[in-house]
């Protein structure tokens, strides 16, 4: 992307899709969120990928991008506090089964449908 854009428009590039689809996130219903994150971790099993780890390290502040507004910070750092809490109590929180790995959804579909 650097050749093509160049470092500035790269760099800008990533960090307005960055803020995008972690704004679309912060959309999702706890629910929506809740399965984005089991997706996430059920494709992503080893070292700090599991429930407890993100929880224990706080991984996930390392997420929110620098542009983000204090009301988006602190939304999603309240939703997700809430959510690895749900997904350390479920009984296969820190499963490492990896068999169904699946891409998490976060952005919005590109698909049209009439209806």
């Amino acid at each position: 992307m650097n050749q093509l854009l160049g470092d500035e428009d790269a760099d800008r590039t990533i960090r307005y899709s960055h803020l995008e689809v972690f704004t679309y996130w912060l959309t999702l219903g706890l629910a929506e969120q809740k399965a984005d994150l089991n997706e996430y971790f059920r494709g992503n099993a080893g070292s700090h990928r599991r429930p407890h780890d993100w929880g224990y390290f706080r991984l996930y502040r390392d997420l929110i991008p620098a542009s983000a507004r204090p009301v988006e910070r602190q939304l999603y750092l309240t939703d997700l506090e809430t959510l690895l809490g749900l997904l350390r109590a479920e009984p296969d929180a820190d499963s490492s089964d990896t068999r169904n790995i699946a891409t998490p959804q976060i952005c919005p579909s590109t698909s049209t449908s009439s209806g």
